[in-house]
């Protein structure tokens, strides 16, 4: 086991400071009331905490249970309380809460912009992203294909299941990127907040659409009508069978609908297509997972490719807006890294100290 490692402390805050200022930039927004913002963020906040609770809590009972036979367990369990043993330095605390903070202001500042701001563009690019979709599938929709592919509700279901999974490793990858290697952790956050503010946020204003679910009620367009059709009978088939309520993925599209129409506030509010955050996140995590183990890699990029497949499947977005979403994805990563190595170019002052985790499972 390596000694930890010293963390510049501009590379520490690289991150929070980026999301800051992000913050700032959509607080200055006309429509967003500071009230409202600043609920959003408590929200996020007191939502991150308790995860976060949550998952040490698993861990702990985890080791435990396993009641720590392990001398391996042992001394990696050691190099996360500090090497000594004894109790974290404020360092080390901001190492492992600095990512609460970031993604409470993150989330709420993104969700502020969508049902405030974003609106004002409207939703002109529909029609263009179907048209591209069809000019890729050979003219066809491609929703078409994936309910070709998988024609049962049950099918859908499992789908509709695997999207809304994403939100945990979404969440949870930032929420303990503290126990991560200091290099990865930074360009990964650097990496998630870039997706979320220039292609969540900047491409999402230059290029407004609301996506196949939503056509019929912005264009007034029966175009989707088939397949929004199609998953209303599967849900409601769903929903009789298990006596349950449905498709998650309808559930939702209805709510952001009713945010939108009441401008009601919301913890995960707002109406876009184009590009795919859900999408490009996903393939972050991919990213990522190849930056430590290339079988991890391969794992997470069939997750993103199940994430796709899905959003296709269940009308949230077009084919292109996945496609675009990987794009982004990959553009930020590599900025990520150019950053980082930038960051990590001179240590005068240690600031923080990285986990002590072996450099081989950084590859």
């Amino acid at each position: 086991m390596e000694q930890a490692s010293p963390i510049p402390a501009k590379a520490a805050l690289a991150p929070l400071v980026l999301v800051a200022i992000y913050t700032v930039g959509v607080a200055l927004a006309p429509p967003i009331a500071l009230a409202d913002l600043w609920r959003l963020v408590t929200g996020h906040l007191m939502r991150n905490a308790l995860l976060v609770v949550a998952a040490g809590a698993i861990a702990g009972c985890t080791l435990i249970v396993t009641n720590l036979r392990s001398r391996e367990t042992r001394r990696q369990l050691r190099s996360v309380l500090g090497t000594s043993g004894s109790l974290w330095s404020w360092s080390q605390w901001f190492a492992y809460t600095m990512p609460c903070f970031y993604l409470a202001l993150l989330l709420a500042s993104f969700t502020s912009f969508k049902q405030f701001v974003l609106p004002s563009a409207g939703f002109s690019f529909d029609a263009a992203f179907a048209a591209a979709d069809r000019a890729l599938f050979m003219g066809i929709d491609p929703w078409r294909i994936t309910h070709w592919l998988v024609p049962s509700a049950t099918g859908t279901q499992m789908l509709d299941y695997a999207y809304m999974v994403w939100f945990v490793p979404m969440l949870l990858f930032v929420l303990l990127s503290g126990a991560a290697p200091a290099r990865l952790r930074t360009r990964y956050l650097i990496a998630f907040a870039l997706i979320w503010i220039c292609a969540g946020t900047a491409l999402a204003y230059l290029l407004p659409a609301a996506g196949p679910c939503f056509v019929q009620v912005f264009h007034d367009s029966g175009a989707f009508m088939p397949l929004t059709e199609r998953l209303a009978a599967q849900s409601e088939w769903l929903a009789d069978r298990s006596s349950g309520t449905g498709l998650m993925a309808l559930i939702g599209q209805g709510q952001l609908l009713h945010g939108f129409q009441t401008r009601e506030l919301m913890l995960a509010g707002g109406i876009s297509a184009m590009p795919s955050v859900h999408n490009a996140v996903a393939v972050l995590f991919a990213c990522a997972g190849f930056a430590c183990h290339k079988v991890a890699g391969w794992i997470l990029s069939l997750f993103a490719a199940v994430i796709w497949f899905a959003s296709i499947h269940l009308g949230w977005h077009y084919a292109i807006d996945g496609i675009a979403g990987l794009a982004c994805a990959l553009a930020c990563w590599k900025l990520a890294g150019l950053w980082t190595d930038r960051l990590f170019e001179t240590a005068p002052e240690p600031f923080l100290l990285a986990p002590a985790i072996p450099q081989a499972a950084i590859r």
